[in-house]
């Protein structure tokens, strides 16, 4: 059971009639519903719920019946190519709340390598919405609301999680990553704590790469009055202290 990635694909028996020993009903009312052939061999293997759901489904003509209509036939179309070993989803062209429904549905079908596969997705999405220069303080904002939506979708407590997380913060120019005037009042409202310790994580791994460990030690006031008078990166002169 639980299953986190096929290592085989088997799509070339996805949804064949002829060698399938289940028979599953997926949508909503509004979005309509469809059939699929499938294979307990695979779906138990990958899910839990679905191993339930089996085994206490009716054979009719040979094959289990189930019925999964708590989502959207095309977000579980995913979902099922993925147990057969369709395993990228970067052609799927989900947008942000796509990708947020297919999360949700890995969760609850306890598809654990398609959650975090989608949360990449999603992190793909928000960097791929960082502004470029001269932009506006709104398009800024569209980022941060983008980013706030995917650090929801986590679980702080997976470690893997947190690293998928912190290229949210790695494409992100520095001179964004600041904590001041409206921007830091609005995540204080907003209560986003995992925003906050990618934040600071990322001012971390600044400290770690430009000083060296005896500086690290000491007092902010005693850093901020450096004079220093490069840039430790690119050792380009930096403007003269005030």
């Amino acid at each position: 059971m639980g299953a986190s990635q096929s290592n085989t694909n088997f799509m070339k028996i996805y949804n064949n009639k002829e060698f399938s020993d289940v028979i599953a009903t997926v949508g909503t009312p509004s979005k309509g519903k469809k059939s699929y052939h499938l294979h307990q061999a695979i779906i138990r293997t990958f899910s839990e719920p679905l191993d339930t759901k089996c085994r206490a489904a009716p054979i009719e003509m040979g094959r289990k019946r189930i019925t999964i209509d708590s989502w959207d036939h095309t977000i579980m179309d995913i979902v099922f190519r993925w147990m057969y070993g369709q395993n990228d989803l970067s052609g799927q062209q989900l947008d942000l709340s796509g990708v947020t429904i297919l999360i949700k549905v890995a969760q609850e079908l306890e598809v654990e390598g398609l959650r975090q596969a989608a949360l990449k997705n999603a992190v793909n999405i928000a960097t791929s919405s960082i502004p470029t220069m001269h932009c506006t303080d709104e398009h800024w904002a569209t980022y941060w609301n983008t980013a706030e939506t995917v650090c929801g979708l986590t679980n702080m407590k997976n470690f893997e999680d947190i690293d998928i997380l912190f290229e949210l913060m790695e494409k992100l120019p520095i001179d964004k990553i600041q904590l001041y005037g409206a921007r830091f009042k609005r995540l204080e409202e907003s209560d986003i704590e995992r925003l906050m310790f990618l934040v600071s994580a990322a001012f971390g791994k600044i400290v770690e790469k430009t000083l060296c460990m005896n500086c690290q030690k000491l007092s902010v006031g005693e850093v901020t009055r450096s004079d220093s008078s490069r840039c430790s990166c690119c050792s380009t002169p930096l403007p003269a202290s005030k």
